[in-house]
């Protein structure tokens, strides 16, 4: 479909800002309604009173997963909204204004964008006047129609991508509508109030890590700036956040997917951090071993200073990566990269289950 002059005057394209306003308004919202459920969620697992417990903190924290999809594509329609639809208002404006002023100079202006002089306009005697006039004219209207005909197409090509971005921004969501299609009847669903054999005592939950490799994630994610991932990514980071101090907010989130943190455990703090993984039986290297790789890194003499992951660390060369400050000095917006250590006042810990894999 080719866009027409008319097209473009008819269109209320205001309508995307406005609607991506509503939306901004609402995500503050949808976060706290998330924010409560993780409340929830981390309430019902510090009551853990064995295996039902256990499936409700699992279907509980399966929805939040969903939640924060919901939440994290309804930002991006937000950001797309808004920005699409200011750009189609100031290419409008440009055509409906240039249009205006083409008219009242005397040019007919064609529903394609075409510009030539209108009859009975004063143009149309001037152009009589001379051969010189009347060819001064037509380079005019061909420079009319040129400019005219660019913003109409820009007007499509924007119309376009707006709908494509959309497209994009959403789809993560068809994940959530699939994974409940496609879940296959293991013929395990049972009776709410058949509670089956249950233990004389409460199992302890398994402090154990999951089994994924947070360095081999935090790897996924290299060279992309903190709000980036904040804002479009699947990490569960926190939103909203300094980009200068997202470290915790990384590091924390790789734990989380890689099954070593709950996420109620999500931190934006490398000293609630620390003494997360304190509490869960995480280690401290001894001082002279090279701690080995994914290891956490804590900076500072209060564990409060900065925070990554150990990538390697072959003949006691340490390499590091996390969310790290671009300018000097800790300074300027983060983005995940690798660096060697930069202070001798690290804090090494690794998990009860790599206690002894620190080598000498």
């Amino acid at each position: 479909m080719t866009i027409t002059v008319a097209d473009v005057t008819a269109a209320n394209f205001n309508a995307f800002t406005q609607l991506g306003d509503q939306l901004g308004a609402q995500v503050g919202a949808m976060q706290e309604r998330l924010e409560q459920g993780r409340r929830a969620v981390a309430r019902l697992r510090a009551q853990w009173e064995g295996s039902g417990s256990d499936a409700a903190t699992k279907a509980g924290t399966d929805r939040l997963a969903d939640q924060r999809q919901v939440v994290t594509a309804t930002q991006r329609v937000q950001s797309v909204l808004s920005d699409g639809g200011s750009r189609l208002v100031s290419a409008q404006n440009a055509v409906v204004q240039g249009v205006q002023r083409l008219e009242q100079q005397g040019w007919q202006v064609a529903s394609d964008g075409t510009v030539s002089v209108r009859s009975g306009s004063v143009l149309e005697r001037y152009a009589q006047l001379s051969p010189v006039v009347a060819m001064t004219l037509r380079q005019l209207s061909a420079t009319g129609s040129l400019q005219l005909k660019q913003l109409l197409a820009q007007i499509e090509r924007e119309d376009s991508d707006l709908a494509q971005t959309l497209k994009d921004a959403i789809k993560d969501l068809d994940n959530i509508k699939d994974a409940k299609q496609d879940k296959p009847d293991d013929g395990s669903a049972k009776n709410p109030d058949d509670k089956g054999d249950q233990p004389d005592h409460p199992e302890k939950p398994d402090s154990t890590p999951a089994g994924k490799d947070p360095v081999e994630i935090a790897k996924q994610y290299k060279g992309r700036w903190a709000t980036d991932l904040m804002n479009n990514s699947d990490l569960p980071m926190q939103k909203g956040i300094d980009p200068t101090e997202c470290c915790a907010n990384f590091a924390s989130a790789v734990l989380v997917k890689s099954g070593m943190l709950d996420p109620s455990e999500q931190t934006v703090s490398v000293n609630n951090l620390y003494n997360t993984l304190q509490s869960k039986g995480w280690q401290t290297v001894p001082a002279g071993q090279t701690p080995p790789p994914g290891a956490v890194a804590i900076f500072g003499a209060g564990h409060d200073q900065h925070v990554e992951f150990v990538e390697s660390s072959t003949g006691g060369n340490i390499t590091l990566i996390g969310s790290n400050n671009t300018g000097a000095g800790g300074s300027g917006p983060q983005h995940v990269s690798e660096e060697s250590p930069w202070s001798s006042n690290i804090t090494y810990l690794v998990p009860p289950s790599n206690t002894n894999s620190a080598k000498g």
